[in-house]
């Protein structure tokens, strides 16, 4: 997942670093006797690494379109070792797209575009024009603020955080995961404005088991109804 993830869009990368976080989280926090499931899960990583390194430089060295794909995801890597310097194309066009909004209106309620209003969907737009997203930012921050604002993006978060509170209430044991899922979402928001709550509405709509006592009384009243 890693590997082709990267391939096909590098924001992959933060997944895979909030992974890995975690799991050496749990490796310090939790036994490490062998044949527990944190070392089988590095064992099983390390079976795959040592499988995968051979045929991934068996397609880099024979492979023209998998080797500039591999180029492209892995880019700072290559950058690192190549030119001494973490570089990445798309963070350095971002640099270039940190654009804070100049007036209180637009900071507390936006000024109501999330797309580009200057190609032709406003025709009564006058302002400047840009290329590509309005403000011609699409850090994912920038653009909610300039949609609605630091209000509109306090209630969009805590929407998020709702979610995931009811998940959580849903799926005590699985806690970890919607926790790891909502940090994901708005690490992500500091480049691209995308949103994982198709992901929370998966767990919100499945049935968690028994019904506690608070969803009795509401098929109770909901069969009264």
């Amino acid at each position: 997942i890693a590997i082709v993830g990267n391939m096909v869009a590098r924001t992959t990368t933060v997944g895979v670093i909030v992974a890995i976080a975690y799991w050496f989280y749990k490796l310090i926090t939790t036994s490490n006797k062998i044949g527990s499931p944190i070392s089988k899960l590095w064992l099983i990583l390390s079976i795959l690494l040592f499988v995968a390194l051979p045929i991934i430089a068996f397609y880099y060295n024979t492979n023209y379109i998998f080797r500039e794909n591999f180029r492209f995801g892995f880019e700072g890597f290559f950058s690192l070792v190549e030119n001494g310097k973490w570089e990445v194309r798309s963070t350095e066009i971002l640099k270039d797209m940190v654009l804070l909004p100049d007036n209180m209106h637009t900071w507390m309620i936006g000024d109501g575009y999330i797309e580009n209003p200057s190609n032709g969907r406003d025709p009564y737009y006058i302002g400047e024009f840009y290329k590509g997203y309005y403000k011609g930012t699409d850090i994912g921050y920038l653009r909610f603020i300039y949609y609605f604002g630091v209000l509109g993006l306090v209630t969009y978060m805590g929407f998020f955080i709702y979610a995931c509170k009811d998940c959580i209430k849903k799926f005590p044991y699985d806690k970890t995961l919607f926790l790891l899922l909502l940090l994901l979402n708005f690490i992500v928001w500091f480049k691209v404005s995308t949103d994982i709550f198709q992901f929370f509405a998966l767990f919100l709509t499945m049935y968690s088991g028994a019904p506690n006592e608070e969803q009795k009384k509401e098929m109770l009243q909901s069969d009264k109804l």
